[in-house]
């Protein structure tokens, strides 16, 4: 598929196809039943996420990258004003959702990357009991990952269609749900600097089947596109990326055939600040409230 395939068009849309012991925390979804409470924690280790990730949203706020001269527009870049305004507007106005969203968290993150970022789109929709967030710190293995989603995801929503928020290796874990015989029944895949096509970083380090797995040309990946021929995927996949990623590299993340919604990162720790950057999280809230997204159009990164 090329680069201008309209399959994939403005959004990333494709054609309809055909936490406890293993994570290092506590199962956030264990025990409950679909759309039930207490999905997301609060009280203190709700606070304690969002404040382990406060730095990131400083750097991302406070010290983006700079732009390099005849860079092109980022083709998700909205004035600061009107992002402000729609999460003002969000807040104020909660919807319920069409479906339940689960979030997945990056390679051997902290369950504090997955759960800030859903309790930040539970206060933007207004539907606290839709969202699941998921990790896996310990594991090596995407694939495994992918066990453990699947088992969390069935135990709270009992086999209902979801959307799927993937940051970073998530996004490739989100794929994968979709896979085999018994997969997860996805209708919008969201991805975070997700290496698509491979890890800029996982060409230097490769640490454990995890990080091999995303290596350019890996058979992983390579059997991962294989099953995106065959229609074995979401529904629709809207891909974001930021530059200055020099862990994935934003001209990586693009799924087969694809563009991405792009913006500028931060001038530091760039990938680690895609979960928490206000453009990107804005506009994901916005669709996940079926209302217009700050960007229509992908396009592709001028840099990694």
């Amino acid at each position: 598929m090329g680069e201008d395939n309209p399959a994939m068009g403005a959004t990333g849309s494709v054609p309809p196809p055909r936490q406890d012991s293993r994570t290092g925390a506590a199962g956030f979804g264990a025990g409950r039943r679909a759309g039930g409470p207490g999905l997301l924690p609060g009280g203190p280790a709700g606070l304690l996420a969002d404040l382990t990730v406060r730095p990131l949203e400083w750097l991302s706020d406070c010290i983006p990258a700079a732009r390099l001269p005849g860079e092109a527009e980022p083709a998700l870049g909205p004035e600061r004003s009107r992002v402000d305004d729609e999460r003002r507007r969000m807040r104020s106005s909660p919807v319920e959702l069409e479906r339940p969203v689960a979030v997945l968290s990056g390679y051997r993150a902290w369950p504090a990357q997955s759960v800030h970022l859903a309790r930040e789109l539970a206060r933007l929709t207004g539907s606290p009991a839709s969202f699941l967030p998921v990790s896996y710190t310990l594991q090596g293995r995407i694939e495994r990952a992918r066990a453990i989603a699947t088992e969390e995801i069935d135990r709270a929503f009992d086999g209902r269609e979801i959307d799927v928020v993937g940051i970073s290796m998530g996004g490739l874990v989100g794929r994968l749900l979709c896979t085999g015989r018994a997969p997860v029944r996805v209708g919008r895949l969201f991805t975070l600097a997700t290496p698509h096509r491979g890890a800029a970083l996982a060409e230097k380090i490769r640490l454990d089947p995890a990080s091999r797995g995303m290596r350019a040309g890996s058979r992983f990946l390579s059997e991962l596109d294989e099953a995106w021929r065959r229609g074995e995927r979401p529904r629709e996949v809207v891909p974001y990326a930021v530059t200055n990623d020099t862990w994935v590299g934003a001209t990586r993340t693009a799924p087969p055939g694809g563009r991405v919604l792009w913006t500028g990162g931060s001038r530091v720790l760039s990938h680690f600040t895609v979960s928490v950057n206000r453009a990107i999280v804005t506009d994901i809230a916005l669709r996940l409230r079926g209302e217009a997204p700050l960007a229509e159009r992908g396009g592709v990164p001028p840099r990694d």
